[in-house]
């Protein structure tokens, strides 16, 4: 279906047209989700100069296609273009949208995570610690779960068991603050921490 969309507006609206690079983009999202990521980025990188060309770098869709083709890289095992493309996103992010901004703070999430693969611990636990610190303000509660479960994993693997230890004590005082006396009511995104 979404290869028919694209071809129609290809034909009808032209290569650098938004609507057909938008078009291209969601295509591209699709098959890396479905594992194609040799399409995947070979779509990704063609929407990115498109867009770079017509927007700019500093339009936040063009920053939207730098993290797609990021999350691509990383997912095909080519750290050194991903984490590049991943600085890039959060310099752009940091300058547009400032530090508490959820997008901004994915940036943060992208990048550690990258940083943690290249087994470049300090710098993804320095990160971890700015993300960690805005979470509850910014996402709220479940979501502040869910990242620090993501960083304690970081610190746990690692090695840095007391830290990932405490992180889990910080995450169950979260917890207690936040959720109902029964704890039958908690859901699964307060079980992963």
């Amino acid at each position: 279906m979404e290869r028919e969309a694209l071809a129609l507006r290809l034909e009808i609206l032209g290569r650098k047209n938004i609507d057909t690079i938008s078009t291209m983009g969601n295509l591209a999202i699709t098959l890396s989700n479905r594992g194609d990521l040799h399409e995947a980025e070979t779509l990704e990188r063609e929407v990115l100069a498109l867009r770079l060309e017509i927007l700019g770098g500093r339009n936040l869709d063009t920053i939207s296609a730098m993290r797609n083709l990021a999350i691509t890289l990383y997912n095909r095992g080519q750290l050194d273009e991903a984490e590049k493309l991943e600085r890039d996103v959060l310099a752009l992010r940091l300058k547009i949208l400032g530090r508490q901004h959820k997008d901004t703070i994915m940036a943060m999430r992208d990048l550690a995570l990258t940083l943690y693969r290249r087994s470049q611990r300090d710098g993804a636990e320095k990160i971890e610690q700015g993300v960690k610190s805005l979470l509850p303000r910014i996402f709220g509660r479940r979501k502040a779960l869910r990242a620090l479960s993501h960083s304690r994993f970081i610190l746990q693997k690692s090695g840095q068991l007391e830290e990932s230890a405490n992180l889990l004590r910080e995450a169950m005082k979260l917890l207690l603050r936040t959720s109902p006396q029964d704890p039958r009511h908690l859901d699964d995104s307060y079980m992963s921490v």
